[in-house]
């Protein structure tokens, strides 16, 4: 698993692509061959029973995954042909197949007990972010202190935010996200009322702070709200008690941001930063764009800019069959929550982990169009919650090939 993580992170999001184009093409090449590998590795074990292995899936998996991003891709497909750069297009439609088909295989269809598996999943999810993060402080303040300038991320005040490895302090405050949510519901995995694991709620602080230095407002907002629904389920007071803070800062990044009060001098980032001036210039674009999209990369606002909305995005790309297709994909694993292999409180944490990806999304576009390491987990998250029960002889014959590790 963690061998795929660190994969797929080469496909799209790393700084190692500006070095030259012999970097890309290797670093492309080790993403995707490296979860290829692992893929037929697991499907050699039952190729003489593929058809029926093919028959299950489609019968367990048609309502909750299959359906929804049959439409997303043929929307996709046909925006590409509309727009100005097919070949492209199609390339980063295939890449997200790839992404998509990997992690529906390894947690939602080879893998006999995906409770497992997502626990383990959040756990090297956590431990890795926060290498990552242990790593990046030290650069990050050499770079405020001005000690030295290694691969800063500077707003248009001149303030330099915490980007960490990638190529926006956004793109890292996406992952931050989701890795203080994953050790959030570690620390509180199991335990009752004010009882929780100590060690995991020390990372989730540490996590939290990182978020905190990358001034990414849309993960702030998605880590706030997804905080409050992992504690519902684990402190209904609690939560209750949070709420009220909550809606006053809410309340507050309004006011700051639609400018009725204004910000603090030290804080760099509680405007819209432009996006009002983005987002009109992406709903006049769409209406030119019509309702089939012009293909994956091609959903633009401004010249050279995306969408900053994910929504905006999947129908600029693939107009209303890959919109619905989107929505359909997010929602109906969730209708379908009772019918999981996933336990409540798994399920539920899952499902505030997308939650907080929707809120990020209101204002930002990474997530099935961009880094691929994110998309994969929470792709990988998202089969593991439309895994559907199974009697024990089903299991037996679903999973007759080894589970990966």
């Amino acid at each position: 698993m963690v061998l795929m993580l660190a994969s797929v992170f080469l496909i799209t999001g790393s700084p190692l692509d500006k070095l030259s184009r012999p970097v890309w093409l290797v670093t492309r090449l080790i993403g995707y061959s490296v979860p290829l590998l692992i893929l037929l590795r697991h499907l050699l074990p039952v190729y003489r029973f593929l058809p029926s292995f093919i028959k299950d899936t489609w019968r367990q998996y048609r309502p909750t995954i299959l359906l929804p991003l049959g439409l997303l891709f043929l929307g996709e497909c046909i925006g590409a042909m509309r727009g100005p750069t097919p070949l492209y297009s199609l390339w980063q439609t295939t890449s997200l197949l790839f992404v998509l088909v990997v992690s529906v295989f390894f947690f939602g269809i080879a893998v006999p007990d995906p409770q497992i598996q997502v626990r383990r999943l959040l756990r090297i999810l956590s431990k890795l972010t926060m290498a990552i993060l242990i790593l990046s402080l030290p650069i990050y303040l050499g770079n405020v202190r001005h000690w030295w300038v290694i691969n800063p991320y500077i707003m248009y005040t001149g303030q330099m935010l915490l980007n960490g490895p990638f190529y926006h302090a956004n793109v890292f405050g996406y992952v931050l996200m989701l890795a203080a949510l994953a050790s959030l519901f570690l620390a509180l995995d199991g335990k009752k009322n004010w009882d929780f694991n100590r060690g995991w709620m020390a990372a989730t602080g540490f996590l939290l702070l990182g978020l905190l230095l990358t001034f990414a407002r849309g993960a702030i907002v998605g880590t706030g709200l997804g905080i409050l629904g992992l504690l519902y389920f684990h402190n209904r007071k609690l939560a209750v008690i949070l709420t009220i803070p909550v809606l006053l800062a809410g309340i507050g990044l309004v006011l700051f941001a639609t400018g009725i009060l204004q910000a603090p001098a030290f804080l760099p980032k509680l405007t819209l930063s432009g996006r009002e001036t983005v987002w009109a210039a992406a709903v006049n674009n769409l209406k030119l764009y019509g309702p089939f999209g012009v293909g994956a990369g091609n959903a633009e606002s401004l010249p050279g800019l995306s969408t900053h909305n994910i929504f905006m995005e999947q129908y600029g790309e693939g107009g209303i069959l890959t919109l619905f297709g989107f929505l359909a994909w997010v929602l109906l694993p969730i209708l379908h929550m009772n019918h999981s292999r996933l336990d409540r409180p798994l399920a539920c944490a899952v499902i505030m982990m997308m939650v907080a990806e929707l809120a990020h999304g209101l204002f930002w576009t990474e997530f099935m169009n961009g880094l691929r390491y994110q998309t994969l987990v929470y792709a990988f998250l998202w089969a593991a919650l439309a895994a559907p029960k199974t009697t024990a002889e089903e299991q037996t014959e679903l999973h007759a090939a080894p589970s990966p590790q």
